[in-house]
């Protein structure tokens, strides 16, 4: 009974310093918001309705499944078609978010062992859903079929304005790669700061001549520096300088501002390296998880727009792959700047009247 008693002690002290450990609150906050997210996702009420045109003059099984499909899941619907061109004016116009495009005999050129290729054409706001349709209807052909191999029937094409362009998937895929990089501005900044706090450099630096204002601008701009090279980096070696570039490189250049700004902040704020690891770790997924989930559920597509990752992805989509309207680009660059505004008052303050670090 004695040594119960002493356990219960010694748990009581644990959980007490439990809520006042920044890594155990971000650990414990972590799964439950997540589940919170993914309930949203899953209920079929907020699922954002896929509206798929089909030109299919054979009428194929998988045609025919996926009338089936739409018939017992109502955010599907299937519209049929034999006009190419007036399908692409329908998806431009935001009445579908997709075309599928089958070959003649698609059934028999499967059978006979063959890979006849379906076009998929979307619109820059359907090119994470096309490529998770893309992988579901592959995983379907591939257990009719009993191929040796996970087949690749699909090609995913853009719609490029009034035009047409075919990217590579590993393309249309850079805007989110250029989002996670600039995320990692956040990371560089937050793990100095906390380094320099630690070492007690953050002190000796208040009563040099290099006072705050010169220490926060070369933490941002540490931040900016990786995040733009990087940036550039990728795009180099993936052929990702495409659309138009003034308008991409400012994106980026304002992303990498912006979460440098976060990062000198959270820094500030925050006790140790592991406490910012912690946060840096759940910011990432809630600046990150929900642009990819926006296509798919009309609630995180709403929740999102509070996000400046939002406005960010959707310029760098723009930029690179549509026709960039002067004041929806405005708009984007506006949230972005105005985020970082608010980023640096608050870092502002923080440095003039916090006296210990």
């Amino acid at each position: 009974m004695k040594n119960f008693l002493h356990i219960l002690a010694l748990l009581k002290k644990d959980l007490l310093e439990s809520l006042k450990n920044y890594t155990v609150i971000f650990a414990v906050m972590v799964p439950i918001l997540l589940s919170l997210i993914f309930s949203f996702v899953s209920k079929p009420k907020e699922m954002a309705r896929l509206r798929l045109i089909i030109i299919d003059r054979d009428k194929s099984k998988l045609t025919r499944g996926l009338n089936v499909a739409a018939m017992a899941y109502p955010y599907i619907k299937i519209i049929e078609s034999a006009d190419l061109e007036g399908s692409k004016k329908t998806v431009n116009n935001g009445d579908a978010d997709a075309i599928m495009v089958f070959p003649d005999n698609f059934d028999k050129l499967v059978q006979d062992g063959g890979f006849p290729k379906v076009d998929i054409w979307v619109g820059i706001s359907g090119i994470t859903g096309a490529q998770a349709l893309k992988s579901e209807l592959n995983k379907v052909l591939f257990t009719v079929t009993h191929q040796k191999e996970p087949p690749d029937y699909f090609n995913v094409k853009l719609l490029y304005g009034e035009g047409s362009k075919d990217f590579s998937p590993l393309t249309l895929m850079l805007p989110y790669w250029i989002l996670f990089t600039v995320l990692l501005g956040f990371m560089v900044t937050s793990s100095s700061v906390v380094e320099e706090k630690e070492k007690k450099t953050l002190t000796a630096i208040r009563v040099t001549p290099c006072g705050m204002p010169e220490f926060l601008a070369g933490k941002v701009l540490l931040g900016t520096i990786i995040v733009v090279g990087v940036s550039l980096l990728i795009l180099i070696l993936n052929g990702g300088f495409v659309g138009n570039l003034p308008a991409l490189f400012l994106l980026i250049f304002l992303g990498a501002v912006c979460f440098s700004l976060f990062g000198v902040f959270v820094g500030l704020m925050l006790p140790s390296q592991t406490s910012v690891s912690a946060f840096g770790t759940i910011m990432m997924l809630f600046m990150f998880m929900p642009i990819g989930m926006a296509t798919i559920n009309e609630k995180i597509r709403t929740m999102a727009k509070i996000l400046p990752t939002y406005y960010l992805y959707n310029g760098l989509n723009d930029a690179m792959f549509t026709k960039i309207s002067g004041p929806q680009f405005a708009f984007q660059t506006g949230y972005i700047c105005l985020f970082a505004l608010l980023l640096f008052a608050a870092t502002v303050y923080v440095l003039k009247n916090k006296e210990e670090y």
